[in-house]
């Protein structure tokens, strides 16, 4: 099976076993908050399906103790199949924004201050990067290895220098101006579901992973510290 038919198979699979568009929900807004990890300790394992044979990922969400950041949330532990790609961000929230401090790139400065709140069903300008754009849409619910999740938001890049693909077609979105280079679900209150990434000129998948598992890590009582 060549590349091309296998991230075929994949993006056919994904339409099937998760509710397709058609059958997401419309709503006006959507806050970013309400979708992503915010409890200390929290975790999700993810499970790739493509490519084939790489190993699973953990992604824990901690607080920064000491230094620069302390006080600020950091969610670590995210490898893509490109080995160097480990990633991690140092974030927080403010009423209006969520704040990156720094990323596994190094720091930024000044934060960047990504919109916490976006219209749905609607093309957005992305504030951190000119040459890709925003979409985001609902789904009553979506299906993944953990389980069945409810109220899922779905966060397709757009990659402008790029016309409409394959990905596009398959999720009902041909009518948008430029090709769908990577597509996220979000589960209100858990955080990541899984990702979808594809080359935006040929439409091919370059991977695909699936929440398998998540949970929260409670931290250990005083006393246990002590004896640690």
């Amino acid at each position: 099976m060549t590349l091309k038919m296998l991230g075929r198979t994949l993006l056919l699979w994904s339409l099937v076993s998760f509710l397709p568009l058609s059958q997401a929900h419309s709503a006006d807004i959507v806050d970013l908050r309400d979708y992503w990890m915010t409890t200390a300790g929290q975790w999700s394992r993810f499970t790739y399906s493509y490519p084939p044979g790489f190993a699973d990922i953990t992604v824990t969400l901690t607080v920064e103790g000491s230094g620069d950041y302390a006080g600020h949330y950091r969610a670590g532990g995210f490898i893509t199949p490109d080995p160097s790609r480990y990633q991690w961000v140092i974030f927080d929230w403010d009423a209006t924004s969520m704040i990156i401090y720094a990323t596994s790139s190094g720091k930024l400065d000044p934060p960047a201050h990504l919109p916490r709140i976006l219209p749905l069903d609607q093309l957005i300008d992305n504030p951190l990067e000119d040459d890709v754009a925003w979409y985001c849409t609902k789904l009553p619910s979506l299906t993944v290895p953990a389980g069945i999740f409810q109220d899922v938001v779905v966060w397709f890049n757009l990659d402008k220098n790029t016309k409409p693909n394959l990905v596009n077609d398959l999720y009902g979105l041909s009518g948008l101006p430029y090709g769908i280079c990577g597509a996220e679900w979000y589960g209100h209150s858990v955080g990541q579901l899984q990702e979808l990434s594809v080359d935006a000129t040929t439409g091919e998948t370059q991977w695909f992973f699936a929440l398998q598992a998540c949970g929260l890590k409670k931290p250990l009582p005083p006393y246990l510290l002590l004896l640690d």
